[in-house]
């Protein structure tokens, strides 16, 4: 028989036994809370130390900036042995930095002391200025120079400040307004990035992904940005020239007004080749001379933009609007140009050889006269088994009453010289 003061002490055996787990769990908890937030202020304590070396070692730069002003052209080995602290120190501390804002710091760090990645800035006759740097006077006759001769040949020198680094460390630091000419970010990830009023004259950011990035009044002269993915961006009012864009996704972009600001006569001449421009917009902006050799255009707002002498042969525009566009001059040989709006669209001199019309909104006969080789277009087939069918009796009526339409015949005799010889080229190779 268990006596009643034996009674307490079983209670206290099952508390005990129930608890121990329980009393082990606990303290796991507690010492991994512990763990991390030790190990949170000990990365915050070695970040913020890397930020102090990091400053320590541009202060010597800093100290020595009055001696390097504009007017020291002749004492080059002393900016060069500055440089070289800058871009050697630079790479290395963005690397290290895992928090965001610290490396968005360094960055900031840099533009305003004028130590790293040059400003630009806007005059009112909108030539394009470089703003304060180490050489700021020879940079500035250097790019105004290269400007006038189409020679954007001006090296930047804290392009390489940012390549080679880990792209998660490179991806959501805001670089608008920086000199970035001649940066080497092949293959870079930059999604959301904001580049708004960047200059990247001769970069090379082939393969890059910059989705949804800021890309706005940006300047791309001699850029290369093949099949970059570029879906959704912003490029609004930028200057773009010279810019290799051929197999870059396009999706969604805003090009609208792009070298609409542009103060030279120099034409754009971008390529586009096999670009897909599904649904993007390219309202009211000059690629003049640009190839869009078998690139997606379908559904694309291209509404007065000036198109004039670009290349579409084979490019698919179905859908597209093409309300007041320059078509003039272009090349349209084999391209998709069907259920088109073409009201006031000025096809003057334009090649429809193998284009097809068919299903074209608002297109007058004076305007298809007034294209080179459009007897040789389709204007009726339809849509079988995911592909045109041309409609060969139909078509065939067409062309013959539109012959015999004297009204509609070009006031002024057609230019179709380039197309005659661009033919003989093409045979002669």
């Amino acid at each position: 028989m268990i006596s009643p003061s034996a009674q307490p002490q079983e209670w206290k055996w099952w508390v005990q036994t129930l608890l121990t787990p329980l009393g082990l769990i606990v303290t796991v908890i507690l010492v991994f809370v512990n763990k991390n937030i030790e190990d949170k202020h000990n990365a915050q304590r070695y970040e913020q130390a890397v930020i102090s070396s990091y400053i320590s070692n541009m202060t010597s730069v800093l100290e020595q900036k009055p001696l390097l002003s504009e007017d020291s052209s002749n004492n080059m080995p002393a900016i060069l042995s500055h440089r070289s602290i800058v871009q050697a120190k630079t790479p290395h501390v963005l690397f290290l930095l895992k928090d965001k804002d610290r490396r968005q710091a360094v960055i900031e760090f840099l533009r305003h002391s004028k130590l790293g990645f040059r400003s630009r800035t806007l005059l009112a006759d909108k030539k394009v200025v470089l703003g304060f740097n180490l050489v700021v006077s020879q940079c500035i006759n250097q790019f105004l120079e290269a400007y006038n001769k189409k020679s954007y040949s001006l090296s930047n020198p804290y392009t390489n400040i940012l390549s080679g680094i880990d792209f998660t460390r490179i991806e959501g630091i805001d670089l608008s307004e920086n000199d970035l000419t001649g940066i080497q970010l092949i293959k870079v990830k930059m999604n959301g990035a904001n580049l708004r009023s960047a200059i990247l004259n001769n970069a090379m950011l082939s393969s890059a992904i910059l989705s949804r990035a800021n890309l706005a009044k940006v300047y791309l002269f001699n850029t290369d940005l093949e099949n970059a993915y570029l879906r959704d961006v912003n490029l609004n009012n930028a200057i773009i020239v010279d810019t290799k864009l051929q197999g870059a996704v396009l999706i969604r972009a805003d090009l609208e007004e792009v070298n609409s600001n542009k103060s030279t006569s120099i034409s754009p001449n971008v390529n586009f080749e096999c670009a897909d421009l599904t649904s993007a917009s390219l309202q009211k902006a000059d690629f003049s001379k640009s190839n869009f050799k078998g690139a997606k255009l379908e559904r694309a707002n291209l509404i007065g933009a000036n198109l004039s002498k670009a290349d579409f042969k084979g490019a698919n525009l179905r859908s597209a609007s093409l309300i007041k566009s320059n078509l003039s001059s272009s090349r349209l040989e084999d391209a998709d140009l069907s259920m088109i709006n073409f009201k006031l669209t000025d096809l003057t001199n334009a090649n429809l050889k193998n284009a097809n019309l068919s299903w074209a909104i608002n297109l007058r006969k004076d305007q298809i006269k007034s294209a080179c080789y459009w007897e040789y277009a389709t204007y009726f087939s339809k849509w079988v088994g995911g592909e045109w069918v041309k409609d060969e009796y139909k078509n065939e009526n067409f062309i013959d009453k539109l012959t015999q339409h004297k009204p509609s015949d070009p006031r002024k005799m057609l230019d179709c010289r380039r197309w005659k010889n661009l033919e003989d080229l093409i045979y002669a190779e």
